[in-house]
Protein backbone atom coordinates (compact mmCIF):
# COMPACT_ATOMS: atom_id res chain seq x y z
CA UNK A 1 0.00 0.00 0.00
CA UNK A 2 1.07 3.67 -1.05
CA UNK A 3 0.72 5.89 2.17
CA UNK A 4 1.56 9.69 2.14
CA UNK A 5 1.85 11.37 5.63
CA UNK A 6 0.76 14.77 5.80
CA UNK A 7 2.44 17.03 8.69
CA UNK A 8 3.75 20.26 9.74
CA UNK A 9 6.90 19.56 9.86
CA UNK A 10 10.13 17.44 10.89
CA UNK A 11 11.84 18.52 13.17
CA UNK A 12 13.92 16.68 16.36
CA UNK A 13 15.15 19.10 18.16
CA UNK A 14 13.36 20.03 20.71
CA UNK A 15 10.12 18.31 19.37
CA UNK A 16 7.59 16.71 21.55
CA UNK A 17 6.10 12.96 21.26
CA UNK A 18 4.34 14.07 17.85
CA UNK A 19 7.71 13.94 15.54
CA UNK A 20 9.27 11.05 16.82
CA UNK A 21 5.44 9.00 16.59
CA UNK A 22 5.36 9.90 12.93
CA UNK A 23 9.04 8.90 12.28
CA UNK A 24 8.45 5.67 14.39
CA UNK A 25 4.96 5.08 12.64
CA UNK A 26 6.57 5.97 8.99
CA UNK A 27 9.53 3.09 9.97
CA UNK A 28 7.53 0.32 11.32
CA UNK A 29 4.96 0.61 8.22
CA UNK A 30 7.91 0.37 5.55
CA UNK A 31 9.10 -2.22 7.74
CA UNK A 32 6.01 -4.46 7.35
CA UNK A 33 6.24 -4.11 3.23
CA UNK A 34 4.46 -0.29 2.64
CA UNK A 35 5.68 2.65 0.59
CA UNK A 36 5.45 5.48 2.61
CA UNK A 37 6.73 8.68 2.63
CA UNK A 38 5.94 12.13 4.49
CA UNK A 39 5.13 15.31 2.85
CA UNK A 40 5.66 18.72 4.93
CA UNK A 41 3.82 21.67 4.52
CA UNK A 42 5.88 24.33 7.02
CA UNK A 43 9.09 22.99 5.13
CA UNK A 44 11.26 25.69 6.54
CA UNK A 45 10.41 24.62 10.05
CA UNK A 46 12.57 21.52 9.33
CA UNK A 47 15.28 19.62 10.51
CA UNK A 48 16.22 16.41 9.82
CA UNK A 49 18.62 13.92 8.45
CA UNK A 50 19.40 10.65 7.06
CA UNK A 51 15.76 9.55 7.25
CA UNK A 52 15.38 6.46 5.69
CA UNK A 53 12.55 7.08 3.70
CA UNK A 54 11.12 10.38 1.14
CA UNK A 55 10.24 13.53 2.34
CA UNK A 56 8.67 15.82 0.19
CA UNK A 57 9.13 19.37 1.34
CA UNK A 58 6.01 21.91 0.61
CA UNK A 59 6.09 25.51 1.73
CA UNK A 60 3.32 27.70 2.57
CA UNK A 61 3.60 31.10 0.99
CA UNK A 62 1.54 34.52 1.97
CA UNK A 63 -0.88 34.62 4.50
CA UNK A 64 -1.30 31.32 6.78
CA UNK A 65 -4.40 32.10 8.32
CA UNK A 66 -6.39 29.23 9.23
CA UNK A 67 -8.65 29.21 5.79
CA UNK A 68 -5.37 29.36 3.63
CA UNK A 69 -3.55 26.36 5.28
CA UNK A 70 -7.08 24.00 5.13
CA UNK A 71 -6.73 25.60 1.05
CA UNK A 72 -2.80 24.52 0.99
CA UNK A 73 -3.90 20.79 2.69
CA UNK A 74 -6.31 20.15 -0.38
CA UNK A 75 -3.67 21.42 -3.04
CA UNK A 76 -0.86 19.28 -1.45
CA UNK A 77 -2.62 16.19 -1.44
CA UNK A 78 -4.15 17.01 -4.67
CA UNK A 79 -0.85 17.76 -6.81
CA UNK A 80 0.47 14.10 -4.83
CA UNK A 81 -3.16 12.10 -5.27
CA UNK A 82 -1.00 9.71 -8.23
CA UNK A 83 1.46 8.62 -5.29
CA UNK A 84 -0.43 7.54 -2.83
CA UNK A 85 -3.41 4.89 -2.07
CA UNK A 86 -4.05 6.42 1.38
CA UNK A 87 -2.96 9.39 3.19
CA UNK A 88 -2.38 10.16 6.96
CA UNK A 89 -3.12 13.95 7.94
CA UNK A 90 -2.99 15.03 11.36
CA UNK A 91 -6.46 16.63 12.96
CA UNK A 92 -6.04 20.50 12.60
CA UNK A 93 -5.91 19.49 8.67
CA UNK A 94 -8.85 17.41 8.34
CA UNK A 95 -11.15 19.98 7.25
CA UNK A 96 -9.09 20.43 3.90
CA UNK A 97 -8.20 16.80 3.32
CA UNK A 98 -12.33 15.99 3.52
CA UNK A 99 -12.77 18.84 0.67
CA UNK A 100 -10.24 16.78 -1.13
CA UNK A 101 -11.84 13.65 0.08
CA UNK A 102 -15.12 15.09 -1.40
CA UNK A 103 -13.96 16.05 -4.63
CA UNK A 104 -12.79 12.59 -5.47
CA UNK A 105 -9.73 12.39 -3.83
CA UNK A 106 -7.74 8.88 -2.19
CA UNK A 107 -8.85 8.04 0.90
CA UNK A 108 -7.57 9.65 4.50
CA UNK A 109 -7.02 8.30 7.92
CA UNK A 110 -7.01 11.56 10.62
CA UNK A 111 -5.17 11.36 13.27
CA UNK A 112 -6.20 13.11 16.64
CA UNK A 113 -3.48 13.36 19.29
CA UNK A 114 -4.35 16.83 21.21
CA UNK A 115 -7.53 19.28 21.67
CA UNK A 116 -8.77 21.54 18.83
CA UNK A 117 -7.17 25.14 19.54
CA UNK A 118 -10.38 26.80 19.69
CA UNK A 119 -11.09 24.98 23.05
CA UNK A 120 -8.55 27.03 24.60
CA UNK A 121 -10.83 29.70 25.22
CA UNK A 122 -9.82 33.35 23.71
CA UNK A 123 -12.33 35.89 24.24
CA UNK A 124 -13.94 38.11 21.49
CA UNK A 125 -16.06 38.19 18.48
CA UNK A 126 -13.53 36.62 16.17
CA UNK A 127 -12.46 34.01 18.91
CA UNK A 128 -16.56 33.34 18.94
CA UNK A 129 -16.87 33.47 15.32
CA UNK A 130 -13.92 30.66 14.72
CA UNK A 131 -15.75 28.19 17.48
CA UNK A 132 -19.24 28.18 15.65
CA UNK A 133 -17.35 27.79 12.60
CA UNK A 134 -14.83 25.11 13.24
CA UNK A 135 -18.03 23.50 15.29
CA UNK A 136 -20.11 23.55 11.84
CA UNK A 137 -17.65 21.95 9.90
CA UNK A 138 -16.61 19.42 12.70
CA UNK A 139 -20.68 18.15 12.81
CA UNK A 140 -20.52 18.34 8.99
CA UNK A 141 -16.91 17.96 7.25
CA UNK A 142 -15.03 16.10 10.36
CA UNK A 143 -16.97 12.76 9.62
CA UNK A 144 -15.69 12.59 5.69
CA UNK A 145 -12.45 11.34 6.16
CA UNK A 146 -12.90 7.25 6.14
CA UNK A 147 -11.31 6.40 9.20
CA UNK A 148 -10.20 8.19 12.51
CA UNK A 149 -8.12 7.12 15.59
CA UNK A 150 -7.28 9.10 18.81
CA UNK A 151 -4.57 8.40 21.60
CA UNK A 152 -7.18 7.70 24.13
CA UNK A 153 -10.86 7.44 24.91
CA UNK A 154 -10.80 10.57 26.92
CA UNK A 155 -9.80 12.73 23.21
CA UNK A 156 -12.49 10.80 20.98
CA UNK A 157 -15.23 11.60 23.72
CA UNK A 158 -13.98 15.35 23.59
CA UNK A 159 -14.23 15.18 19.80
CA UNK A 160 -17.69 13.72 19.97
CA UNK A 161 -18.96 16.41 22.75
CA UNK A 162 -17.95 19.09 19.82
CA UNK A 163 -19.58 17.20 17.15
CA UNK A 164 -17.41 14.91 15.56
CA UNK A 165 -20.12 12.21 15.61
CA UNK A 166 -18.61 8.98 14.17
CA UNK A 167 -19.18 5.36 13.10
CA UNK A 168 -18.29 2.96 15.45
CA UNK A 169 -16.00 1.31 12.83
CA UNK A 170 -15.05 4.18 11.47
CA UNK A 171 -13.00 5.05 14.66
CA UNK A 172 -9.84 3.41 16.86
CA UNK A 173 -8.09 4.37 19.31
CA UNK A 174 -3.63 3.59 19.55
CA UNK A 175 -1.59 5.35 21.88
CA UNK A 176 1.30 6.96 20.69
CA UNK A 177 4.32 5.18 19.43
CA UNK A 178 7.65 5.98 19.91
CA UNK A 179 11.23 3.94 19.10
CA UNK A 180 12.56 1.97 22.08
CA UNK A 181 15.45 0.86 20.13
CA UNK A 182 16.70 4.39 19.54
CA UNK A 183 16.04 4.95 23.27
CA UNK A 184 18.00 2.36 24.79
CA UNK A 185 21.53 2.80 22.11
CA UNK A 186 22.24 5.37 24.76
CA UNK A 187 22.09 3.37 27.84
CA UNK A 188 24.13 0.32 27.55
CA UNK A 189 25.92 -0.07 30.53
CA UNK A 190 24.24 2.40 32.40
CA UNK A 191 25.09 2.96 35.99
CA UNK A 192 23.79 4.89 38.84
CA UNK A 193 26.80 7.48 39.72
CA UNK A 194 25.28 8.82 42.52
CA UNK A 195 23.24 8.52 45.29
CA UNK A 196 23.70 5.08 45.69
CA UNK A 197 22.01 4.54 49.11
CA UNK A 198 18.86 6.48 48.27
CA UNK A 199 15.92 6.31 46.89
CA UNK A 200 15.91 8.29 43.39
CA UNK A 201 13.20 10.02 42.19
CA UNK A 202 13.22 11.41 38.53
CA UNK A 203 10.77 13.90 36.98
CA UNK A 204 11.34 16.23 33.86
CA UNK A 205 9.87 18.31 31.38
CA UNK A 206 9.39 22.07 30.51
CA UNK A 207 8.44 24.37 34.22
CA UNK A 208 4.96 25.51 33.75
CA UNK A 209 2.59 25.32 36.16
CA UNK A 210 0.61 23.05 33.81
CA UNK A 211 3.26 20.39 34.72
CA UNK A 212 2.93 20.58 38.76
CA UNK A 213 6.38 20.47 39.74
CA UNK A 214 5.34 22.50 42.79
CA UNK A 215 3.20 19.55 43.42
CA UNK A 216 6.07 17.38 43.58
CA UNK A 217 8.14 19.83 45.97
CA UNK A 218 5.01 20.10 48.34
CA UNK A 219 4.41 16.32 48.54
CA UNK A 220 7.92 15.58 49.03
CA UNK A 221 7.69 18.57 51.89
CA UNK A 222 4.64 16.52 53.50
CA UNK A 223 6.27 13.02 53.81
CA UNK A 224 7.78 12.13 57.31
CA UNK A 225 11.18 13.26 58.17
CA UNK A 226 12.50 9.84 58.42
CA UNK A 227 11.88 9.05 54.90
CA UNK A 228 13.07 12.29 53.66
CA UNK A 229 15.90 11.61 54.69
CA UNK A 230 16.14 8.36 52.13
CA UNK A 231 15.61 9.61 48.99
CA UNK A 232 16.99 12.51 46.26
CA UNK A 233 14.88 14.15 43.51
CA UNK A 234 15.93 15.08 40.46
CA UNK A 235 13.84 17.82 38.56
CA UNK A 236 15.19 18.21 35.08
CA UNK A 237 13.91 20.54 32.60
CA UNK A 238 13.79 24.18 32.12
CA UNK A 239 11.08 26.85 31.62
CA UNK A 240 9.59 30.08 33.64
CA UNK A 241 8.42 28.24 36.77
CA UNK A 242 11.51 26.46 37.28
CA UNK A 243 13.08 29.33 40.06
CA UNK A 244 9.92 29.76 41.63
CA UNK A 245 9.86 25.88 41.87
CA UNK A 246 13.42 25.94 43.43
CA UNK A 247 12.26 28.86 45.59
CA UNK A 248 9.32 26.82 47.42
CA UNK A 249 11.92 23.66 47.39
CA UNK A 250 14.15 26.40 49.21
CA UNK A 251 11.04 27.62 51.85
CA UNK A 252 9.85 24.41 52.36
CA UNK A 253 13.04 23.41 53.99
CA UNK A 254 13.63 20.13 51.39
CA UNK A 255 15.74 21.91 48.66
CA UNK A 256 18.76 19.45 49.87
CA UNK A 257 16.67 16.75 48.66
CA UNK A 258 16.38 18.02 44.95
CA UNK A 259 18.81 18.78 42.33
CA UNK A 260 17.40 21.29 39.06
CA UNK A 261 19.85 19.85 36.53
CA UNK A 262 18.14 21.96 33.90
CA UNK A 263 17.10 20.56 30.27
CA UNK A 264 18.35 17.67 29.74
CA UNK A 265 19.82 16.28 25.96
CA UNK A 266 17.57 12.92 24.98
CA UNK A 267 20.37 10.57 26.08
CA UNK A 268 21.57 11.97 29.38
CA UNK A 269 17.53 11.93 29.84
CA UNK A 270 17.52 8.15 28.70
CA UNK A 271 20.36 7.21 31.23
CA UNK A 272 18.88 9.49 34.12
CA UNK A 273 15.60 7.46 33.71
CA UNK A 274 16.32 3.86 33.55
CA UNK A 275 19.26 4.47 36.83
CA UNK A 276 15.97 5.97 39.05
CA UNK A 277 13.77 4.10 41.24
CA UNK A 278 10.85 6.25 40.32
CA UNK A 279 9.55 8.03 37.55
CA UNK A 280 6.79 11.19 38.98
CA UNK A 281 4.36 12.48 36.54
CA UNK A 282 3.43 15.48 39.23
CA UNK A 283 0.45 16.55 36.71
CA UNK A 284 -0.96 16.09 33.57
CA UNK A 285 -4.18 16.12 31.25
CA UNK A 286 -6.38 13.88 31.49
CA UNK A 287 -7.18 13.13 27.68
CA UNK A 288 -3.19 12.38 27.20
CA UNK A 289 -1.23 9.78 27.19
CA UNK A 290 2.26 10.29 28.06
CA UNK A 291 4.85 9.25 25.95
CA UNK A 292 7.82 9.31 28.89
CA UNK A 293 5.54 7.10 31.45
CA UNK A 294 5.92 4.74 28.07
CA UNK A 295 9.69 5.17 27.54
CA UNK A 296 9.93 4.57 31.47
CA UNK A 297 7.24 1.08 31.47
CA UNK A 298 9.31 -0.36 28.68
CA UNK A 299 12.39 0.15 30.96
CA UNK A 300 10.75 -1.59 33.83
CA UNK A 301 10.80 1.99 35.96
CA UNK A 302 8.04 2.19 38.53
CA UNK A 303 6.01 5.04 38.00
CA UNK A 304 3.97 7.68 40.00
CA UNK A 305 1.10 9.33 37.90
CA UNK A 306 -2.37 11.12 38.41
CA UNK A 307 -5.11 8.28 38.34
CA UNK A 308 -8.37 8.75 36.18
CA UNK A 309 -7.23 9.62 32.48
CA UNK A 310 -5.44 8.88 29.72
CA UNK A 311 -1.93 7.86 31.16
CA UNK A 312 -3.93 5.47 34.00
CA UNK A 313 -5.95 4.32 30.68
CA UNK A 314 -2.99 3.61 29.41
CA UNK A 315 -0.89 2.07 31.83
CA UNK A 316 -3.47 -0.25 33.53
CA UNK A 317 -2.28 -1.66 36.72
CA UNK A 318 1.50 -0.89 36.26
CA UNK A 319 1.23 2.16 37.59
CA UNK A 320 1.21 3.68 41.64
CA UNK A 321 -2.05 6.38 41.34
CA UNK A 322 -3.09 9.72 42.98
CA UNK A 323 -5.30 11.91 42.50
CA UNK A 324 -4.12 14.82 40.16
CA UNK A 325 -3.31 18.39 41.72
CA UNK A 326 -3.60 16.97 44.84
CA UNK A 327 -0.05 17.06 46.57
CA UNK A 328 -1.12 15.34 49.70
CA UNK A 329 -2.68 12.28 47.69
CA UNK A 330 0.98 12.34 45.71
CA UNK A 331 2.88 12.52 48.93
CA UNK A 332 1.36 9.48 50.13
CA UNK A 333 0.95 7.17 46.94
CA UNK A 334 5.18 8.22 47.08
CA UNK A 335 5.50 6.90 51.25
CA UNK A 336 4.04 3.55 49.87
CA UNK A 337 6.58 3.01 47.59
CA UNK A 338 9.63 4.57 48.90
CA UNK A 339 9.09 2.37 52.24
CA UNK A 340 8.71 -0.78 50.15
CA UNK A 341 11.36 -2.04 47.63
CA UNK A 342 8.70 -5.14 47.36
CA UNK A 343 6.13 -2.49 45.80
CA UNK A 344 8.90 -1.38 43.61
CA UNK A 345 9.80 -4.66 42.20
CA UNK A 346 5.85 -5.29 41.69
CA UNK A 347 5.45 -2.17 39.81
CA UNK A 348 8.92 -3.05 38.24
CA UNK A 349 7.39 -6.32 36.69
CA UNK A 350 3.89 -4.99 35.71
CA UNK A 351 5.60 -2.31 33.62
CA UNK A 352 7.60 -5.05 32.17
CA UNK A 353 4.55 -6.73 31.17
CA UNK A 354 2.86 -3.88 30.19
CA UNK A 355 4.89 -2.91 27.96
CA UNK A 356 4.68 -6.14 25.72
CA UNK A 357 1.01 -4.97 25.09
CA UNK A 358 2.39 -1.17 24.39
CA UNK A 359 5.15 -2.44 22.06
CA UNK A 360 4.61 -0.32 18.92
CA UNK A 361 6.06 -3.58 16.70
CA UNK A 362 2.83 -4.91 17.71
CA UNK A 363 0.93 -2.37 17.41
CA UNK A 364 1.62 -1.56 14.28
CA UNK A 365 -0.50 -4.17 12.83
CA UNK A 366 -3.57 -2.51 14.48
CA UNK A 367 -2.60 1.23 12.66
CA UNK A 368 -2.37 -0.87 9.28
CA UNK A 369 -5.53 -2.60 9.72
CA UNK A 370 -6.90 1.43 10.08
CA UNK A 371 -5.48 1.75 6.74
CA UNK A 372 -6.43 -1.36 5.13
CA UNK A 373 -10.47 -0.53 6.28
CA UNK A 374 -10.00 3.27 4.33
CA UNK A 375 -8.20 1.45 1.09
CA UNK A 376 -11.05 -0.95 1.56
CA UNK A 377 -13.79 2.23 1.09
CA UNK A 378 -12.47 2.88 -2.68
Amino acid sequence: MRIGFLTTKINFEGAGGSVPDLDCKVRLLRRAGHEVYVLTLFSEKNNYSDLPYPVYERRVKGTKSWFAVQRHVFTTLRSYHQKADVFHVEFHFMYGAALYRLFGGKPVVVFYNREMVVWEGGSGFRALLRRIIEKFLCRTLGRVADQHYFTTPFLEKMYADFGLRLRKEQCAVIVDFFDPKEMRKGIIGAERTGYIDKTVLFASGRHVEQKGFHLLVEAVALLPHALQRTIHVTIGGDGPERERTIERAKDRGVFDIFSFPGWIEKEAFSRTLVTSDIFVLPRWRIEQPSVVVEEALSLGVPVVAPGGGGVEWMAGPAIATFVDSDAQSLSRALAKLIGSREELTRLSAAARERWEVLDPAVRIKDLEAIFQKAYGRV
